[in-house]
């Protein structure tokens, strides 16, 4: 659908060179650090922004100046986009006059029904905008976008503006209806938890450049870059021969900077256990022990287990020749700040860059 699509805005690259296919039914998140390109992604497909070179086609028709209206789209936004001097049902229909289908009454009738049953507004479709929560705003949005079955649907950051518990329930809605309806789309956040959720696969995008494509769980175990490993949220990347991972080590940052890239291994949390070192044997560890020493250094409570951070002070750790670093790994139990845990890593689950 998309090869070796650039978009500049004056000196700025905002995208080089971005291929990207999306099938069929399929749903895609692109994910990465503000300013990296995505929402210029969804505007150059839509024929918002003029390409520098590249094009972009949907089902099969190259789209090249065909202008926004005609290109077979639904667009859902952060903002809903609503028109407030038209009820819940009117804003919908509008979606239907706009791509000229359904043009008879009674089919435009139908259909808004229709979608305003899927979103679970049914009862709402003479209220006014004003009068809705955020969560049915975004319904009213999401069954406007949906309504003219579009070729594609695109949303852009379209959870945003929502509370943490009604996004979670509305990214298994999502997920849901567009399994029933067969949508393909296309969708921009920041949220690495909701894109993982409601994708099939993953795009990462940095500087205007794709760094990874992949299914949630390919990302999530085996990310290509360190840049990727932390820009989803992996704590435990360190530099082999002791380095920090940061801008001393000269590799690449999840905020965006960059650097030259040292060898460095990521060490899932799912990879690490403990347990306490104090008490049992007393101050008389083994060489072997002393590789697997760490010292808490703070605790959190998370989701149901405790969120340790904790520092070793070896040259390596577990056999892995990391030096002194900072290791972030959960317990059921709650250690105390400043005792002793011995770590055990499962180093099938570690990943070398």
């Amino acid at each position: 659908m998309i090869r070796d699509l650039s978009v500049r805005y004056g000196e700025t690259v905002a995208l080089r060179g971005v291929d990207l296919e999306v099938a069929s039914g399929e749903i895609v998140a692109v994910i990465g650090p503000s300013g990296c390109g995505k929402s210029s992604l969804l505007r150059a497909i839509a024929g918002l922004e003029p390409l520098a070179s590249g094009s972009v086609a949907l089902g099969g028709r190259d789209l090249a100046g065909v202008a926004t209206h005609e290109r077979d789209l639904g667009l859902m936004f952060q903002d809903h986009a609503l028109f407030p001097h038209l009820s819940v049902a009117d804003n919908v229909g509008f979606g239907l006059r706009m791509h000229k289908k359904n043009q008879d009454k009674a089919g435009r009738t139908a259909r808004v029904a229709e979608l305003l049953q899927l979103v679970g507004l049914e009862e709402l479709g003479g209220r006014g905008i004003d009068a809705l929560s955020g969560g049915e705003a975004q319904r009213v949005a999401l069954a406007r976008a949906l309504a003219p079955r579009p070729g594609l649907l695109m949303l852009d950051e379209p959870l945003g503006s929502l509370d943490q518990l009604l996004r979670q329930q509305l990214v298994v809605e999502l997920r849901s209806m567009f399994a029933e309806l067969e949508v393909t789309a296309l969708h921009v956040t920041h949220d690495q938890g909701e894109a993982f959720a409601l994708a099939d696969r993953v795009v990462v995008l940095r500087d205007g450049e794709v760094q990874q494509v992949g299914r949630p769980a390919e990302l999530w175990q085996r990310p290509a870059s360190v840049f990727v490993a932390r820009f989803l949220g992996h704590p435990n990347v360190w530099a082999i021969g002791g380095q920090p991972v940061g801008s001393e080590a000269g590799v690449n940052q999840a905020d965006g900077s960059k650097g030259i890239d040292d060898s460095a291994l990521l060490v899932p949390i799912s990879a690490i256990s403990a347990r306490p070192a104090d008490g049992e044997r007393g101050s008389n560890l083994s060489a072997a022990d002393l590789d697997r020493l760490v010292i808490v250094q703070q605790v959190r409570f998370i989701e149901g287990r405790f969120r340790v951070t904790a520092s070793s002070e070896g040259s390596t750790l577990c056999q892995m020749n990391v030096g002194p670093v900072t290791v972030v790994l959960d317990m059921v139990d709650e250690p105390q700040v400043g005792s002793r845990l011995l770590v055990k890593v499962d180093h099938r689950q570690v990943v070398a860059f």
